[in-house]
């Protein structure tokens, strides 16, 4: 799911449960290596695009 496709997911919901509901449902069992692959791909998005700030973990 990119991240237009969770905004959309998150702005198409009325309180923060079915925020919540709906991306638990989304994500559920996504493995360790999924997430981190997704998180990666993000932070790289991010980098590209001229953000060169530290990322915590």
């Amino acid at each position: 799911m990119g991240f237009l496709q969770q905004q959309k997911t998150i702005l198409n919901k009325d309180t923060t449960k079915n925020i919540w509901d709906s991306l638990k449902q989304k994500y559920q069992g996504e493995s360790v290596n999924e997430y981190f692959a997704r998180s990666l791909t993000i932070a790289n998005k991010m980098k590209a695009n001229g953000d060169d700030k530290e990322m915590l973990l």
